[in-house]
C-alpha cells in the first residue's frame, strides 16, 4: 500500500518546484509532525513553512485489486511576517503588515492553490507494484492568526484533498479525448464500440449463437461549455445544422492505446440552467468517407491522387508539414516527411466523366503535398 510519507513527499517537491525560492521551502509531515528551525548557510538562511498531512479516511473497493480513495486534510502553519533569510533583504520586503494587507501569507497561499487548483495524476512504486494515483483539492481556507513560541504569528490554512489509487490500473484523469488537437475537458466520457449481432443459422444446431456482421464506434461526451474550439464547433453543428462534418479525435487510454478517428458529430445536447455552468452533451460517430458528402472544417484541406487504374497497391508522397490525415480509411498524425500508403480496391473512387480513380487525402490544415502521383486539391476543400 502507498504511505502516508510518500503522499507528503510527493505534495512537498511538487510545492517547492511550483515555488522555486530556494530560501524559503515547504516542508511537509505526515501524520505527526515538528516545528522545522531555520538552517543557515553562509549569510543565506532557509526558512521552512511547515505542513502536516493527515488521512481523514480511506477505503478499499474492491476484493481481487488494491484500490480506493483517502480523504486528506494538508494543514499548513505560514507566518504573518516575512522571514529574514538574507542580509540583502530590503525593509519593503520585510514589511509584515502594512494598511491590513498580508504580502508573505497571500504569496504562499497563491502558491498552494496554484499547485492543488488542478486535479493531477501520477504513479508511485511501492517495491515491485506501480500505483496509479490522482488527487483533487479546493483552495486553502485560512484560519484565525495564532501565535507560537517557534512561530510568531502566524495563520493556519488548510487544504482537503481526495486522492484515489489504484495498484497498476488507469486513471480517468489519463483518458484523455482530443478533438482535431484540442484536449477535451470532459466531466465525463463514454467510449463504446457496438456489435450488429446476427443469429447463425449456418451453425446446423439447435443452440443459436451469434455473429456479428458489422460494429459502430462511438464517443459520447459531457463537458461546460467554454471558449474552445470543441465547443464552438459542436455549436455550429446545433445551430447550423450542417450534417457529416469530419474532425479529427484521438483517444488515449492510459498507457494502454491510443488511436486517431475521423469522426462527426450525431446527437448533440446543450443545457443552461439558472445561474449554474452551461454544459455541452455530445456523441462523436465515425463518419463517412464518401468525399462528395463529407464537409470539412474551414482550416482542412481535401484532395486527390489520380490513377488510370485501380490495381495500384500503394501511393507515396511527401507533406510539406506535421499534420493529421486520413486516407484509405485510416487516420494518421504524420510529421513533415515521406509516407507510404498501402491501397485496397476499396479504397478508390471511380469518376465515369474523367474515366479516373481517385484516392482521397483530407488533412486537418492546408498543407503542400508532393507525390510522382498527380494530386490536386478538390473544390470540397476550397469551398470548406
Amino acid at each position: 500500500m502507498i504511505k502516508l510519507t510518500q503522499l507528503a513527499e510527493m505534495f512537498e517537491n511538487g510545492l517547492n518546484n511550483l515555488y522555486g525560492n530556494p530560501e524559503i521551502k515547504f516542508h511537509i509531515w505526515a501524520d505527526a509532525g515538528r516545528f522545522d528551525k531555520p538552517r543557515r548557510k553562509g549569510n543565506t538562511i532557509t526558512h521552512y513553512i511547515v505542513g502536516n498531512l493527515r488521512s481523514t479516511s480511506s477505503s478499499n473497493d474492491a476484493n481481487l485489486l488494491v484500490m480506493g480513495t483517502n480523504d486528506l486534510s494538508l494543514e499548513f502553519s505560514i507566518p504573518v511576517k516575512r522571514p529574514r533569510t538574507n542580509a540583502a533583504q530590503s525593509e519593503e520586503e520585510l514589511q509584515a503588515v502594512q494598511n491590513g494587507q498580508y504580502p508573505f501569507l497571500e504569496e504562499i497561499k497563491s502558491v498552494i492553490n496554484n499547485y492543488f487548483q488542478e486535479a493531477q495524476s501520477v504513479t508511485i512504486p511501492v517495491g515491485e507494484d506501480i500505483y496509479s494515483v490522482s488527487f483533487s483539492a479546493g483552495v486553502s481556507l485560512s484560519g484565525v492568526v495564532d501565535i507560537s513560541p517557534q512561530l510568531g504569528q502566524h495563520v493556519t490554512a488548510s487544504v482537503y484533498v481526495q486522492l484515489f489509487f489504484i495498484k497498476g490500473g488507469t486513471i480517468s484523469k489519463d483518458v484523455q479525448v482530443t478533438f482535431d488537437g484540442v484536449l477535451v475537458p470532459y466531466q465525463h466520457v463514454d467510449i463504446t464500440r457496438a456489435n450488429q449481432i446476427e443469429r447463425d443459422v449456418y451453425a446446423g444446431k439447435l443452440v443459436s449463437k451469434g455473429i456479428s456482421s458489422s460494429s459502430a464506434f462511438s464517443i459520447d461526451l459531457n463537458f461546460p461549455s467554454n471558449a474552445d474550439n470543441t465547443t464552438k464547433e459542436l455549436m455550429r453543428f446545433v445551430l447550423g445544422g450542417e450534417p457529416n462534418t469530419g474532425h479529427f479525435v484521438n483517444v488515449k487510454w492510459g498507457n494502454i492505446d491510443e488511436k486517431l478517428y475521423l469522426m462527426t458529430a450525431d446527437n448533440t445536447t446543450t443545457r443552461a440552467e439558472g445561474v449554474t455552468i452551461a454544459g455541452v452533451s455530445a456523441a462523436l460517430i465515425e463518419v463517412t468517407e464518401n468525399p462528395h458528402i463529407l464537409s470539412l472544417p474551414a482550416a482542412f484541406q481535401m484532395g486527390r491522387f489520380e490513377f488510370n487504374s485501380s490495381g495500384v497497391t500503394q501511393v507515396t508522397f511527401a507533406l510539406s508539414e506535421p499534420c493529421k490525415a486520413f486516407i484509405a480509411g485510416n487516420a494518421y498524425d504524420w510529421e513533415a516527411q515521406q509516407y507510404t500508403v498501402e491501397l485496397s480496391y476499396n479504397d478508390f473512387i471511380f469518376d465515369e466523366e474523367e474515366n479516373k480513380f481517385y484516392v482521397y487525402l483530407i488533412t486537418d490544415k492546408k498543407v503542400t503535398v508532393t507525390s510522382d502521383i498527380s494530386f490536386t486539391v478538390t473544390k470540397e476543400a476550397q469551398n470548406g
